[in-house]
């Protein structure tokens, strides 16, 4: 059986937060890494950290937070 590679999405504002590295720490080079302008999840994305995981979105306090609900979202 194979495996469907995973997608995940962030909004470039949003990267202030570190939410680029917390991706990059989290997820593996055979997920397919979005970067867009605006998912239009802007009363999220002003407050804190935040990722599109297979259409879930994820949410944390800090970017270290974030890492930990991707990485736990991959195994989900």
């Amino acid at each position: 059986m194979t495996e469907r590679a995973l997608s995940i999405e962030w909004c470039v504002k949003n990267e202030r937060f570190g939410t680029r590295e917390a991706v990059e720490k989290a997820v593996d080079a055979s997920a397919i890494r979005r970067r867009y302008a605006c998912l239009d999840l802007c009363e999220i994305c002003m407050r804190k950290p935040f990722a599109v995981i297979d259409n879930h979105v994820v949410t944390s306090d800090d970017a270290t937070a974030l890492r930990q609900a991707l990485l736990c979202r991959r195994r989900a």
